[in-house]
């Protein structure tokens, strides 16, 4: 029975760690790999566990795409924040817009959604037009 049990803790361990590839960032105190900037808003953070268990953080979802663009597969195993709720969306299957005067840390003017219509949905409300086309990372 203990062998049992035994068995069964590491494979949830196990289970617990592959599914847990959220970057934790350290708000007011980790920076942005990019731009070495402080990151300090998370509805803009973004960011990915590197090969070495660290996490690799941008502070600003310009800089993402960026990094992305010149590393694709970044965008497979990185996060953002949605811009809604703030939760956690796998940046392959985010929706991200650029709006006319957001306010960004680097002020690109990107945020990040789940959906084309949360995105239009989010630029209604706050009176913003949408600047250029929506980008994803993933083909949909």
């Amino acid at each position: 029975m203990k062998k049992i049990a035994l068995a069964a803790a590491l494979v949830l361990s196990a289970c617990a760690r592959s599914s847990n590839d959220l970057p934790e960032i350290h708000y007011g105190r980790d920076a942005c790999a990019r731009c070495g900037m402080i990151v300090s808003e998370e509805r803009f953070a973004s960011g990915y566990i590197g090969a070495g268990g660290e996490t690799v953080a941008y502070d600003d979802l310009g800089e993402f795409l960026d990094a992305v663009s010149k590393e694709p597969a970044l965008a497979a195993k990185s996060y953002v924040h949605d811009a809604q709720d703030g939760r956690w969306l796998r940046a392959a299957q985010a929706v991200f817009v650029k709006l006319e005067g957001f306010a960004t840390p680097m002020g690109s003017g990107y945020a990040a959604f789940a959906s084309e219509k949360e995105a239009g949905d989010f630029a209604t409300r706050l009176g913003k037009r949408l600047e250029g086309p929506v980008v994803t990372l993933a083909p949909r």
